[in-house]
């Protein structure tokens, strides 16, 4: 990157600037600046051949629930339909009541895309992305989480995913179905439990993230064998995982893995699935082709972690990948310290009453704090006292004092129901 105007407005190397959004929830401003448009919940992002960034922003306002996809002018032009100027925001899909579940096309304007915010929303008030992908052919992939849908927004005419599409409308091309009739059927009767991350590899195939039901699914644009499977074209197959959340299986068969709340996918030059394994704090990879990759050998077909040790915190810059830690916790929604082995946090933490949290790893007493179960940390809410502890004077840094006693006969102690 050198100097130079971009996206409307001067630019020094090295230097951040804030391109899009007033700081404001909303959702407003097309047609103007993008810095003095709300855009509520940016998630999803992508840029497009001519530059321009492509936003999925999860706004979340009343009678619309589905999000917009807009996007901010690189460059003046027409785009998607519209003339745009370089700098302005525009909205080329969503707003609608509904989700466009079935096989026709409909005006991208007109539908719910079922965006949705951050992963661990499940258990904290927060907010994560819903995928969003441009295809070689210049068309716009989105994971229609809420909605259950993989879709495709046409760039111009013409026909892709086997389909004859119209340049402006938006397709369903993977979910849509009552049920799940399982592997080897067509991708659009398929049922897709929360679709979030979506990529698209060099023939056109399109990989889900499919984070409910812990699995990582592909669309075949062709028939043929990949990933160990005999595939046919445009019907839907897994790849890794869905055999419940776990973190098993590395150097074996993707599909005998475990995967806990696969995020996002990303498909590299070697046609490799890459996975951001948000519940186990790693990324792991489905090899496409026997081969070294990432500095190991690999086996067509089977699943390997490349970076990530699952525990959770932030560390390993400079180091080896495997050794490196990533994360938030998908229980509590915060970063479990890495400087002592037991340290109560002063950061905001979900309101609980005295039981397990929902995916059953971490134990919230009737005090308010939380404590994981796997990791030993324990996590207070702000202004909140963890009994044994003394309060830093520093927000948002660790507490001072450790509990009295062994972490393990204290923590034994603590559930006094069965885990979920």
């Amino acid at each position: 990157m050198s100097n130079g105007t971009f996206y409307g407005r001067p630019m020094t190397k090295g230097k951040i600037y804030t391109i899009a959004g007033n700081g404001t929830f909303g959702y407003s401003g097309d047609g103007g600046p993008a810095r003095s448009a709300e855009v509520g919940g940016p998630g999803g992002l992508a840029v497009d051949s001519s530059g321009n960034i492509l936003v999925a922003a999860a706004d979340g306002q009343a009678g619309d629930p589905g999000g917009h996809i807009r996007v901010i002018a690189a460059v003046s032009g027409t785009f998607y339909g519209q003339q745009m100027t370089a700098g302005d925001i525009y909205t080329i899909a969503g707003g609608g009541s509904r989700c466009a579940a079935g096989t026709a096309g409909r005006p991208a304007t007109g539908v719910a895309l079922g965006l949705r915010t951050l992963f661990y929303q499940k258990y904290a008030p927060a907010g994560a992305p819903s995928g969003l992908r441009i295809d070689h052919a210049g068309n716009i992939v989105i994971a229609a989480t809420n909605c259950g849908l993989v879709q495709v927004l046409a760039a111009k005419d013409g026909t892709f995913y086997g389909r004859t599409m119209d340049a402006d409308d938006i397709y369903t091309i993977a979910g849509g179905g009552n049920a799940d009739p399982g592997d080897g059927h067509l991708a659009t009767g398929a049922r897709l439990g929360q679709p979030v991350g979506v990529a698209v590899d060099q023939s056109g195939d399109i990989v889900i993230a499919e984070s409910d039901r812990n699995r990582v699914r592909l669309v075949a644009a062709r028939s043929g064998r990949f990933f160990g499977q005999q595939m046919v074209q445009g019907d839907i197959y897994t790849v890794a995982g869905g055999r419940g959340p776990g973190s098993g299986g590395d150097g074996g068969p993707a599909r005998g893995a475990r995967l806990d709340l696969p995020a996002a996918v990303a498909v590299d030059g070697h046609g490799n699935i890459a996975i951001a394994d948000y519940g186990n704090h790693r990324v792991r990879l489905v090899a496409a082709t026997s081969g070294s990759f990432y500095g190991r050998s690999m086996t067509g077909g089977d699943i390997y972690t490349i970076a990530g040790n699952g525990l959770v915190s932030f560390s390993g810059d400079r180091g080896p990948a495997l050794r490196a830690q990533f994360g938030v916790d998908p229980e509590t929604g915060l970063r479990s310290p890495s400087t002592a082995p037991e340290t109560c946090w002063s950061l905001t933490a979900p309101t609980c009453g005295s039981g397990w949290s929902p995916r059953g790893r971490a134990w919230c007493s009737a005090d308010g704090c939380w404590r994981d179960t796997s990791t030993r940390w324990l996590i207070a809410p702000r202004s909140r006292a963890c009994p044994d502890w003394w309060p830093s004077t520093v927000p948002g840094t660790p507490w001072s004092r450790p509990m009295s006693g062994s972490r393990s006969s204290r923590l034994a102690r603590a559930p006094t129901t069965a885990r979920p």
